[in-house]
């Protein structure tokens, strides 16, 4: 099918354009009253009544995890701003999908009836500070007042690697590694999970709020942009500048074995309010894995190594510009955040393996063929 008559298509374009509407930071004129879609051509009757519910569950990592929910006989409920367009995503699942926006305390009250597990995987996209404070630190901290309210059994929240210290080669990072000190001079996606993360746990210690938190490394896999900037800075789909000289290897991991992970935390016992690193073995580095999309797609890539000094020289000109025009979006230049990008240092999730019983693919030919094979033909279609 020309892909400009899929259905997919259009459910991308929306979500863009949900995208941006909330990274412009101004509110919809009218709100959106939850309605659930009703069984129809795009889902499946729910097997069960639903139980658990999924906030993300219709993006890149929750229509993996919602599989395997679904294939496990749960009943699933998916919050969604566009509930058709969750439906394309989902098409063929038997989930219930409940439309409204999850920082909405009312709506949360509607999502959460009948549910004892909740799984938070929802992403904010911003380009100032104060987007993601409203997109991912307050809608957090309403999401889990909500969950606490009605007594859920677990939330189990999806931070990032992000918010490690990862610049140094001679550091290994493990469940027990605590998030950057210096995590204020950090991007602010990398910012926000942490202080969401922070504001969980201390409702943990306090409370005894049933919060787990997987931390997930660079995801590949299908539905993926091969593309990716875990990797190296894509200034288009065929040139990449790799985070310094792009030989030490990257902490991937398929999609596929973070759905697992996250499935595992469903209900391996006593995990309340502890943190698990998600990546596979370090198997091939930004060098490598930019080789094999150039293998596998046929299509020449400018690829080359930059300094993290060069990066972020570029960037203190950039944000001094922003600041001389008063840009809404500039922020202090940072070379430790430039330094982190690198994911320098070597990441063990062992701890991770031996507490959920998860095992990732654990080859270079998997990352490859399940990886990057399959990213590259998504994209190529």
């Amino acid at each position: 099918l020309d892909e400009r008559l899929d259905a997919s298509l259009g459910a991308r374009l929306l979500d863009a354009c949900e995208q941006a509407v909330q990274a412009s930071g101004v509110a919809s004129s009218t709100a959106t009253a939850p309605t659930k879609l009703e069984a129809g051509s795009l889902i499946k009757p729910a097997v069960a009544s639903p139980e658990v519910l999924v906030l993300g569950g219709s993006g890149f990592i929750g229509r993996h995890l919602v599989s395997r929910l679904t294939a496990r006989g749960l009943g699933v409920r998916v919050a969604s701003r566009n509930a058709l367009a969750a439906a394309i995503n989902l098409r063929g699942l038997p989930v219930e999908i409940e439309q409204g926006h999850i920082g909405d305390e009312s709506f949360m009250r509607t999502a959460l009836r009948g549910i004892h597990t909740v799984y938070h995987l929802a992403k904010t996209d911003g380009k100032n500070w104060a987007a993601y404070q409203s997109g991912e630190i307050e809608v957090t901290q309403t999401v889990a007042k909500a969950c606490a309210a009605q007594g859920v059994k677990r939330f189990i929240y999806t931070g990032t690697i992000d918010s490690y210290d990862s610049a140094s080669p001679a550091k290994v990072i493990d469940n027990s590694t605590p998030l950057d000190a210096r995590i204020r001079e950090r991007n602010h996606y990398a910012h926000s999970k942490a202080i969401s993360e922070a504001h969980l746990l201390a409702m943990h210690q306090s409370s005894g709020f049933p919060v787990v938190i997987l931390r997930p490394g660079v995801v590949i896999g299908r539905g993926c942009p091969p593309a990716h900037w875990g990797v190296g800075k894509f200034v288009s789909e065929s040139v990449v500048q790799y985070w310094g000289d792009g030989e030490n290897k990257i902490p991937l991991v398929l999609v596929e074995d973070v759905a697992e992970a996250l499935l595992k935390a469903y209900d391996t016992p006593g995990i309340e309010g502890q943190s698990f690193l998600v990546t596979d073995k370090p198997l091939l580095s930004a060098r490598e894995y930019v080789a094999e999309v150039q293998r596998l797609s046929g299509m020449k890539i400018n690829a080359h190594a930059r300094s993290i000094t060069s990066h972020y020289i570029e960037d203190v000109f950039k944000e001094a510009l922003k600041h001389v025009t008063r840009h809404p979006n500039r922020r202090p230049p940072s070379k430790h955040d430039w330094a982190c990008r690198a994911l320098a240092s070597r990441f063990d999730s062992s701890g991770t393996e031996r507490a959920l019983q998860w095992k990732p693919q654990g080859t270079r030919d998997a990352l490859i063929e399940q990886g990057i094979r399959l990213s590259v033909e998504d994209a190529m279609r």
